[in-house]
């Protein structure tokens, strides 16, 4: 063999990718414009770990998020969902907003009752 190339990365292909020069120069062209040229090269926070399960937080519980509150029942719109055989992580949860926006990882608190943030986005 000689050479080896990684086309993929979980659900990442090649084909998606960009060089970083082509990023730079899209990012030194309009460095202060938010919907310039480098930006659509970003992908949404909400699109990462696609194989752990999401679980949408009521909005006001939004806070209890923003402060790394534990979650209950009473403030999660959706149930939390077991993720059989995703290879995710068995305890990780993505808490979303009701609109869709990413706000933070959570676990399963230490009785199994809810939810405790424990990297916060949002």
């Amino acid at each position: 063999m000689a050479a080896l190339r990684r086309t993929s990365v979980g659900p990442y292909k090649l084909a998606e990718a960009v060089a970083l020069a082509r990023l730079e120069e899209a990012a030194a062209a309009n460095p202060l414009v938010t919907d310039g040229d480098a930006v659509r090269f970003l992908r949404p926070l909400e699109s990462l770990l696609p194989q752990v399960p999401a679980v949408v937080v009521r909005p006001e519980a939004e806070a209890y998020v923003r402060n790394g509150r534990p979650l209950g029942p009473a403030q999660l719109a959706t149930p939390f969902p077991a993720p059989a055989g995703t290879g995710a992580d068995p305890g990780l949860a993505r808490l979303l907003s009701e609109g869709g926006a990413l706000l933070a990882l959570a676990r399963p608190t230490p009785d199994g009752t809810g939810l405790h943030p424990f990297l916060v986005i949002a």
